[in-house]
């Protein structure tokens, strides 16, 4: 077995690359909480993307 660190792995289909992400999803209690830490995470320079379900 080698030491080295493993690269991503990228599957390619039907013009669609497919890399894999990890990511963590923080339950907030309404919108404005949701604001408030979105922007907090931001000003820590996390690349951030909002969900609402």
């Amino acid at each position: 077995m080698s030491d080295a660190p493993k690269r991503p792995q990228t599957v390619k289909k039907h013009r669609f690359t497919y890399r894999q992400q990890y990511g963590v999803i923080a339950i907030c209690k309404d919108e404005r909480d949701q604001r408030r830490t979105y922007n907090r995470l931001l000003k820590q320079g996390l690349k951030l993307k909002v969900v609402t379900v």
